[in-house]
């Protein structure tokens, strides 16, 4: 038997799987494991050393009010790591603390607490700085792109004489790769968000493509309009530890960047295989089945034409939006919802179009907290735990390959037989999202 133990919420759920199966265990490059000190000190040099910008200790001097954008707690992202030095180039620049406002970017995400607001910055810099979420204030509309899509970023930023976006590199399947001027959405009024979603039917998108990727073009336009002044990206492991920053433009920056990451997170496999058992990683990946159907993407990728995926994932917030859970559960069966996302496109509705896409490749097996009744509403066979799961898959063939991704939701596998333009997977799809 060859015995795996998968990341589930906070813990971890283990199952056996047989050994007259050929499984091979399919991860994001090994971590170095740095310690804090030397993490924070990646992001010092990057600062000090920004790409196309100036240092934040000139940008800053003059001014007397900084807004610095940072990730909700659905991103591998060490914000308490991050902010420490940027908060020193901007004491040094001579911006007071009661300048400085820190902005928790949720974009379409549901709103967060001030408890966590304390674990995402820090308890220190949460007592001392003041603290927000992008959907506290009002949106403020500063012009709109070529493309039609209209700049509508909190007031907290928008009013804000610097502007400081902070987050981590990884491959994503709308825009290529998360970071950069991606890191806009999550400052974005709904409007905003769901006519740059919208772009993702006119071109192709990817991740780990940028060629032709409308949305991330617009995005970077976006980032323009909107005044963003720096950013600070990292590229991080599994367990979102530092292993790599950039800092400066919001463009050039992060063209920097995106090498590091696609290194880190794409990884080669031989051939398709029957089954693929994926955990989109714990927390903070499956806090909600709408984060974590970006794993079992990841695991059809390398599924075989009516292949079985076991995908674990707690989902203790369900399916995380009310759009995506009404269009599962309302849709006459996958088709329907597949024909609803071409006539219409509304944000959580992409989501559900992009489930049901992916039910159409392979079956689907969920261990989760999720109620029974509304997983087999949305296509998925709900187990009540791995070693369930895995019994009820492997009883439908007898010798095959098993691939396991244990952390599904940054690892993003490819074919190598493929062709180069093939492995620009899921182009042309409606299902992707943020």
């Amino acid at each position: 038997m060859v015995k795996i133990s998968l990341r589930f919420g906070a813990g971890e759920v283990t199952g056996n799987i047989p050994d007259k199966y050929v499984t091979t265990i399919v991860q994001p490059g090994p971590a170095l494991n740095l310690p804090i000190t030397e993490q924070v000190s990646l992001v010092t040099r990057a600062l000090h050393n920004p790409v196309g910008t100036k240092r934040l200790i000139e940008m800053g001097r003059g001014k007397t009010t900084a807004a610095i954008v940072v990730s909700d707690g659905t991103r591998l992202v060490p914000t308490s790591v991050l902010l420490p030095p940027v908060l020193e180039e901007l004491k040094a620049a001579g911006i007071n603390n009661d300048g400085i406002t820190i902005v928790v970017g949720v974009g379409n995400h549901r709103p967060v607490t001030e408890e966590e607001k304390t674990a995402i910055v820090g308890a220190d810099i949460y007592k001392s700085y003041r603290c927000k979420h992008s959907r506290e204030g009002p949106y403020v509309r500063v012009g709109v792109t070529s493309r039609g899509t209209p700049v509508e970023i909190s007031r907290f930023v928008a009013e804000a004489d610097l502007k400081i976006l902070t987050g981590n590199i990884e491959m994503h399947r709308l825009a290529g790769f998360s970071g950069g001027p991606k890191g806009c959405v999550g400052i974005s009024s709904p409007r905003a968000l769901e006519h740059n979603h919208r772009l993702s039917r006119l071109g192709s998108n990817a991740p780990g493509s940028l060629e032709g990727n409308i949305v991330q073009a617009d995005l970077s336009e976006y980032a323009r309009i909107a005044g963003i002044d720096c950013i600070l990206n990292v590229v991080t492991d599994h367990r979102g530890n530092v292993e790599a920053a950039v800092a400066g433009d919001v463009i050039e920056a992060h063209q920097k960047g995106i090498p590091l990451a696609e290194k880190k997170y794409r990884i080669p496999v031989e051939e398709p295989v029957d089954l693929v058992i994926v955990s989109a990683g714990g927390v903070p990946k499956d806090s909600a089945l709408y984060q974590a159907v970006k794993a079992l993407q990841n695991a059809m990728d390398v599924l075989r034409p009516g292949g079985q995926v076991i995908l674990v994932a707690a989902c203790p917030e369900g399916f995380g939006d009310p759009c995506f859970r009404e269009w599962m559960l309302t849709g006459k069966g996958i088709r329907d919802i597949v024909g609803r996302g071409e006539k219409e496109f509304r944000l959580g509705g992409h989501k559900a179009v992009a489930l049901a896409q992916l039910l159409m490749k392979g079956e689907v097996y969920l261990v989760s907290l999720m109620g029974s009744k509304e997983v087999e509403a949305a296509g998925m066979r709900p187990c009540v735990s791995l070693q369930d799961a895995i019994d009820n898959a492997v009883a439908k063939f007898e010798y095959g390959r098993i691939i396991v991704l244990p952390f599904g939701g940054v690892t993003f596998p490819y074919i190598m037989r493929q062709t180069a333009a093939s492995v620009q997977l899921g182009r042309g799809e409606l299902g992707h999202g943020t």
